[in-house]
């Protein structure tokens, strides 16, 4: 006996997979001005270096004879590839295939590339543009396979929370993208969308049901509205310059967090003194200067990789190079509400934005080109107290007992390092705290008027988490 109609059989359901969803359907996606999923992992990836994972996963159809006739493929499309001559672990919906909405094999496919890249210990890619499940279900679609999973399965965000301390994560929107696909988006280190992409937890028709109102798919959750709420870092025009923005990312960052970031050629001289420097800066501190003139200058030429300059523009954000060395940079914008400089010297190292990049750079071992937010002020305690954002956080044990205690003692923790300065915010309803001593390594807030051994002076927080103003 021979195995030769087996093997024959995988083989032709690997040619079948090629397919996607049909020439009609991928003909369909080129007319919107769209890639194919397999084109997008093309384009983003080296020459010939993608290696894919389950090509044979699928739904085969067979005749009366056993004969195979057709096949059904994952419409997850999942494998290994090399960017840059890195190794990265790929993957991303096929929206020729139902629109990019699980089928059981995509789904298993899915929750399988979080795992693949724990496993190995390389940067995951997550190329999106499709819907999660369908809010009917199975229901009127004659047979159909279940999508569930069993009872003692584990939770499927628990690789996707773990994958993102260990190794890079990068995602992108590339077209609608719904239900879970959005949720491991927005699970990223950095996420990136086109200008006609849209990104929502469900679409039109079900807000519509389950709110009354009739709001576009522009509307629910577009590039503009993304870009301003920082649920993306970065937006582009096309998806060419998505996909470069994704591979420059990793570029900067190591493959796990036991390496370290790879160093660059560079021909920008070491000793390089940059002479506009003098020019940028007017001696009037009262007028504005371009402080990405500045951040450009004090760089590798050509090395900033700036991300979410849409929301807190107040704050210029990204990633660059010092002789090759991959760094971290975080500048004020002055051109936006100068009062916010003295809110940025109080508050600056609680900003969510600063808390992402702070973790980041502290994940990965990039240093900081600019004043670490965690060394301002004066009262410290030695070679021995933690230098960043994340270590402090760890070393000093922050109370979480909801939201508004968490903020309240870090905001107490750093007054009364700074021991200096009240900060008012706005609102009908506000709580007068002290900052306590915080030597014990856990910071303590009590109302006014209780008390206090270290004497630290008042401050007044929002009801609501608002931005403090000075």
């Amino acid at each position: 006996m021979s195995w030769e109609k087996e093997t024959d059989e995988i083989r032709r359901r690997r040619d079948l997979a090629k397919r996607q969803g049909g020439e009609e359907a991928v003909k369909r996606h080129h007319e919107k001005g769209r890639l194919t999923l397999r084109e997008r992992i093309a384009a983003l990836t080296d020459d010939g270096s993608f290696q894919e994972m389950g090509e044979g996963a699928g739904v085969p159809h067979f005749d009366e004879a056993g004969n195979l006739v057709d096949f059904e493929p994952a419409n997850y499309v999942l494998g290994f590839a090399k960017v840059n001559g890195r190794r990265v672990a790929v993957g991303g919906e096929d929206f020729t295939l139902k629109g990019g909405s699980p089928n059981p094999a995509g789904l298993r496919k899915s929750v399988y590339a979080e795992e693949l890249a724990l496993t190995y210990k390389v940067p995951l890619v997550r190329l999106h543009e499709g819907g999660g499940g369908s809010v009917a279900g199975a229901a009127g679609q004659g047979k159909s396979r279940p999508l569930g999973e069993p009872v003692f399965a584990s939770p499927r965000f628990r690789s996707i929370t773990q994958v993102l301390g260990e190794v890079p994560v990068a995602s992108a929107a590339l077209g609608p993208v719904a239900g879970m696909p959005a949720a491991r988006l927005v699970a990223s280190h950095f996420s990136v969308m086109i200008e006609d992409a849209q990104v929502l937890i469900a679409g039109p028709k079900v807000v519509a049901r389950a709110l009354d109102e009739n709001l576009t798919k522009e509307e629910l959750g577009g590039a503009d509205v993304h870009a301003r709420s920082g649920v993306i870092d970065n937006v582009t025009a096309t998806e060419e310059e998505a996909l470069a923005e994704i591979a420059r990312f990793l570029s900067y960052l190591p493959d796990n967090v036991w390496q370290l970031p790879p160093d660059a050629e560079t021909d920008d001289p070491r000793g390089r003194a940059e002479e506009t420097l003098r020019d940028i800066v007017p001696k009037d501190r009262r007028k504005p200067f371009n402080m990405r003139k500045v951040v450009k200058a004090v760089v590798d030429k050509g090395s900033f990789f700036e991300m979410t300059k849409r929301f807190g523009p107040s704050l210029i954000t990204g990633l660059a190079r010092l002789n090759g060395k991959s760094v971290g940079v975080i500048a004020n914008d002055c051109h936006f509400y100068p009062p916010l400089r003295r809110y940025v010297q109080h508050v600056s190292p609680a900003h969510p934005l600063l808390r992402g990049r702070a973790r980041l750079h502290d994940r990965f071992g990039i240093g900081e080109g600019g004043d670490d937010p965690a060394r301002h002020g004066g009262n410290r305690g030695g070679d021995a107290e933690p230098r960043t954002l994340g270590e402090r956080d760890r070393s000093q044990g922050f109370r979480r007992g909801g939201r508004g205690a968490f903020r309240a003692g870090r905001l107490c923790t750093l007054l009364a390092e700074r021991g200096d300065g009240r900060i008012a915010g706005g609102g009908r309803r506000r709580r007068r705290l002290r900052a306590r001593d915080c030597s014990g390594g856990r910071p303590r807030c009590a109302p006014r008027g209780t008390g206090s051994k270290a004497g630290g002076r008042a401050i007044t927080l929002p009801a609501r988490g608002r931005l403090f103003r000075a």
